[in-house]
């Protein structure tokens, strides 16, 4: 998963080049590189390919292909110094230390560091936290390009920039200041082919005096691309043109950086265009109605072809604020009822906002803008009647009709006026007129007024809004929207003349009743229970049947002892009992109808199984939740599911919060007892965390056109299997399995009772579940060291002068089923002591390395050996010495020779291994009792026992410190890092198994066992099968 950061401030303009658009393009100088980050990119180690205008931290790791990355060896040790070099590509590369913001507040600008720098920490470079896991967020399954991203990023980052070359390579020179260790990372940067973005947006409009951005921008034709950083940039010779090539009339474009205005702009730079808004303003010529503005982006570049889109400018009857001033438009209500009066007052609000009286000859025009059809207004000086006045004093009525159907509505008032002042000597912003004759018109005196004592100034405009609402009470349903079983609350508030909402007094009765949903549900208050409730007082609720079907309840709240009741319906409200959900005439005139939508709960476990199909009731198609996987009462017998059944409703994650199957098998056990049928569709919880909410839209389509869905919500279970699992952590503390189990399985969207199911097989069968070590001398002591040899240069390695481990081994009282050693000991030493090899009892207490078995001619002390059926190298070499023993003693003939047979087996057993042997390994010691046991390497730790030598490998990034101790891996908490290994084989198992539709192609449970418990335990035979049989014991209950 590769982060990066797209740069916009990083590119050199070397020459701005203006065009003609009319004139002809450059060509494309640079042709397409053989590689690209978005598919073809080389298999090398330690090589990737990134496209120009990226940075990313400095650490290879978050860099890098994981195939790519060279696994821990890619991380910088947070304890050690580094120097980091670019030998090769400086031109097109660069480091900085970008800006931050200290502990104290204060704010480090970007620092540019150029081709080199050293000495700095590794936690410096690399960041600290966890490394966190990305991925594409439009398929889950699919893990981004790159590694990690740490929880605290680095502030040291590397820019690759390269703007004309088809491909340029840089080389960055790592040294362990150290241990002087060198690596060199290797990037091949290269041009992305880019496209204008198409920006038409469907019945896109903008009001006259209003605006839009019309900025270009720039699209990768691999969008979207898993490389997060697709993007890039164009070479720096490419610049771009923004132009109206219809409606010039109706507006300009604007450069927000430069406040340039014109209706077309030409040789924009890519620096430019990444830092400018350029917004286009409707404020031209109005438009009767609705007119077309069509605008064109191109460049200069003939590769990326020119892209034009469209828009509407519609006119606005409601002008823009006014400069200077505004007309202040005073109204007695602002909240009114059918048939209510508005009175209103025009005052004048200055420059400075004090509010004054325009003077008495001052004229306005006024109208209604907007719902002329709910009122009209009354001059009161003229005593006209009309919704538009050109010649209006200052004093206006609003008469509001009487019969208004809707539940509400608004009035828009729109008051004009050009400014008149009395005396000549108020200063004024604006053009100055004196108009003698209008001022001798509006001469309210005996004597005329004479043009010096009238100056005409600013054009002022108010506006203000009426809102008519049917009744004076408000009334909410919270939630709106509810599931079977639960509850809403009906809140009752009163809206007061000023249009505040004020709540009612505690005492204040109301009237409530159901008009429609009777049967799912009942109203509450004071104790009360029903679907009719004449005096009820607040808190009032709607309970939800636990029982009922999705529907909608309609509630009608009604005012108690109102004197003044809805104006359109002064007789009070007329129905006939029993209309409803009641038998009762409902009596208030003073209502509000409100609705809560009532849905069926449908929820499932995280981890449980449930199976759904489609059918007809009552020629409605409805979805239903079954028993089991077989089609019922009707169901549908062919697929209504398609491609995408399930969707996100809520939650956090990327992926939906269900795992669904419609084909793959049904599992009985460990048994495939068949397909789904068709119409059928199976779904698993995937997703659950403590304080969120994952809920999933399920959705069938019949082939007539049909549709049905429903909502399910995954719930938390409360135990796995009959019985929750307790045991006790390295420290002693009480341990709850099952929580710890649903814990990171609601987060990783792994089933629980498989995790539960692998702990199982995992720990102790004496101790299940408790914290479990397991030093294994037949395979890993020798095995991880042949695979990887820098395991001898681990801090953990027991060298064979050793007499103490340093650092010593942490402080655990609780491991089973034996303590792992807390000082050197040999090979030998525990094969002898945790096995019935040397002694019929072993001295360590458990049996871990092999045993004596009994046979039909042999007792239990002089038995065969047998280690398990896992470790070969052991069983093959004794089966070999036991032939020859047979054959000595001639044990097919005489069956009672078979002890003395035995035993000298073992005994020759005993001396090789113990004397002579070397672990297969050239050049090491001779006999185990002589080779150092690598108790705290070659071991498996931990609920999920992982090993550590995969601990520290690339796929999980167990630190390799000093501060990080192998036995660590048995706390509770670094669990963590057995998950990432899981996650790891079930991203794997994703990418190869999941089909165009998302199905998996061996099912859930078959990708389990051969894709991911496979891969776990590659050695033993039967282990997917036994994990299944666990597992299938843990199903989620509650």
């Amino acid at each position: 998963m590769l982060i990066t950061v797209n740069t916009q401030a990083q590119i050199v303009i070397k020459e701005k080049v203006e065009i003609n658009p009319a004139g002809e393009d450059i060509q494309n100088e640079y042709p397409v590189s053989s590689f690209d980050p978005c598919g073809n990119y080389p298999n090398q180690e330690y090589h990737q390919v990134v496209y120009s205008c990226s940075m990313y931290p400095i650490e290879p790791y978050q860099q890098l292909f994981p195939f790519q990355g060279g696994g821990s060896s890619s991380t910088f040790n947070s304890n050690r110094y580094y120097q980091i070099e670019i030998i090769e590509g400086s031109d097109y590369a660069y480091m900085e230390k970008v800006e931050y913001q200290d502990t104290f507040g204060v704010i480090h600008p970007r620092e540019y560091l150029g081709s080199y720098l050293t000495g700095v920490k590794g936690n410096e470079l690399s960041g600290t936290g966890e490394y966190m896991m990305l991925f594409d967020p439009g398929n889950p399954a699919i893990q981004r390009a790159g590694t990690y991203l740490r929880e605290n990023p680095s502030l040291y980052y590397i820019h690759f920039d390269n703007y004309d070359q088809t491909e340029v390579n840089v080389t960055v020179k790592i040294t362990d200041l150290d241990s002087n260790i060198v690596t060199y990372w290797y990037t091949t940067i290269v041009n992305p082919q880019l496209v204008i973005a198409n920006q038409q947006l469907e019945n896109d409009t903008v009001l006259h005096y209003y605006s839009k951005d019309v900025s270009l921008k720039l699209n990768n034709t691999k969008f979207p691309c898993l490389h997060p950083g697709y993007g890039g940039c164009p070479p720096d010779n490419v610049t771009f043109n923004i132009e109206i090539t219809e409606g010039q009339q109706y507006g300009i474009i604007k450069n927000e950086e430069t406040d340039e205005t014109n209706t077309i702009f030409t040789g924009i730079s890519w620096q430019e265009l990444n830092s400018t808004i350029f917004t286009y303003y409707a404020n031209g010529v109005q438009p009767d109605s609705a007119a077309t503005v069509r605008i064109r982006h191109s460049s200069n570049d003939a590769e990326i072809p020119p892209m034009e889109f469209e828009f509407k400018v519609k006119r606005n009857t409601i002008p823009p604020p006014s400069e200077g001033g505004a007309i202040y438009i005073q109204l007695d209500k602002k909240l009114v009822m059918p048939s209510d009066t508005v009175n209103i007052y025009l005052k004048w609000i200055n420059e400075i906002g004090d509010t004054l009286e325009f003077a008495p000859i001052q004229r306005f025009q006024i109208e209604l803008a907007e719902g002329s059809e709910y009122g009209r207004m009354i001059d009161v000086e003229s005593g006209q009647t009309g919704d538009n006045f050109n010649d209006a004093g200052r004093e206006i009525k609003l008469i509001i009709e009487d019969n208004i159907t809707e539940e509400t509505a608004k009035i828009t008032i729109v008051a004009q006026c050009d400014l008149l002042i009395w005396g000549g000597r108020i200063p004024i912003n604006g053009a100055v007129k004196l108009r003698e004759e209008e001022a001798t018109e509006r001469n309210k005196q005996k004597e005329p007024i004479t043009p010096e004592f009238i100056i005409v100034g600013n054009h002022l405009i108010g506006v203000e809004e009426v809102i008519i609402n049917k009744t004076p009470i408000v009334v909410e349903i919270i939630p709106e929207e509810i599931s079977a079983g639960d509850t809403a609350r009906i809140v009752v508030k009163k809206r007061q003349q000023d249009g505040s909402i004020v709540e009612f007094p505690a005492e204040q009765e109301f009237e409530i009743g159901m008009l429609e949903g009777c049967l799912l549900g009942k109203l509450s208050s004071g104790g009360t229970d029903t679907n009719y409730i004449n005096g009820a007082t607040q808190p009032i609720y709607f309970i939800a049947d636990s029982s009922a079907d999705s529907g909608l309840v309609k509630i009608r709240v009604g005012l108690k002892d109102s004197t003044t009741g809805n104006r359109s319906n002064k007789g009070g409200l007329q129905t006939e009992a029993g209309e409803y959900c009641f038998l009762n005439t409902f009596e208030s005139v003073i209502y509000k109808d409100a609705d809560v939508k009532v849905e069926k709960k449908y929820e499932i476990l995280l981890g449980e199984t449930k199976y759904y199909q489609a059918r007809y009731l009552n020629g409605k198609l409805v979805i239903d939740e079954l028993l089991g996987p077989n089609l019922w009462n009707g169901g549908l017998t062919y697929d209504v599911w398609g491609e995408n059944p399930v969707t996100i409703v809520e939650g956090d994650k990327p992926g939906v919060g269900v795992y669904w199957g419609k084909e793959k098998p049904v599992w009985e056990g460990t048994t495939i007892t068949g397909n789904l049928a068709k119409g059928l569709i199976r779904l698993v919880g995937r997703y659950w965390e403590e304080g969120k909410t994952y809920k999933v839209k399920l959705t069938a389509r019949t082939q007539n056109g049909d549709e049905a869905s429903i909502v399910i919500e995954v719930k938390k279970p409360s135990k796995l299997g009959n019985n929750i699992a307790w045991s006790k952590d390295v420290f002693g503390n009480d341990l709850n399995i099952d929580e710890l189990c649903i814990k990171w399985s609601g987060k990783l969207g792994i089933p629980p009772q498989f995790i539960k199911g692998q702990m199982r097989r995992e720990t102790s069968s004496h101790y299940p579940f408790y914290p479990t070590y397991l030093y294994e001398p037949w395979t890993t002591q020798f095995k991880a060291f042949k695979d990887d040899k820098s395991l001898i240069t681990n801090p953990f390695f027991v060298q064979e002068n050793t007499t103490t481990f340093n650092p010593t081994t942490p402080n655990h009282s609780n491991v089973k089923d034996y303590h792992y050693p807390t000082e050197p000991v040999s090979v030998w030493y525990m094969i002898e002591n945790y096995s019935t090899i040397v002694h019929t009892s072993p001295p360590g207490g458990w049996r871990k390395y092999g045993e004596r078995q009994a046979t039909k001619n042999s007792s239990k002390e002089d038995g065969v050996l047998y280690f398990y059926g896992v470790y070969e190298t052991p069983q093959s070499i004794y089966n070999k010495y036991k032939k020859e023993a047979y054959n000595k003693y001639k044990v097919k003939e005489y069956p009672l020779k078979e002890p003395l047979a035995n035993n000298e087996a073992r005994e020759n057993f005993i001396k090789f291994f113990r004397d002579e042997w070397d672990g297969g390994v050239s050049g090491n010691r001779k006999g185990l009792k002589n080779i150092k046991a690598q108790t705290r390497i070659a071991a498996s730790y931990g609920l999920l026992q992982l090993t550590y030598p995969t601990a520290i490998g690339g796929a999980v990034n167990y630190p390799i410190n000093l501060e990080n101790l192998p036995e660590e891996l048995l706390e509770t908490e670094n669990i963590k890092w057995a998950f990432n290994l899981l996650t790891y084989y079930i991203n794997d198992a994703l990418k190869s198994q999941m089909d165009k539709n998302g199905n998996w192609q061996e099912g859930l449970e078959g990708t389990y066992l051969n894709r991911i418990w496979k891969s776990w335990n590659k050695f033993k035979p039967g282990y997917p099968e036994e994990v299944l049989r666990f597992s299938n014991n843990y199903k989620p209950g509650k």
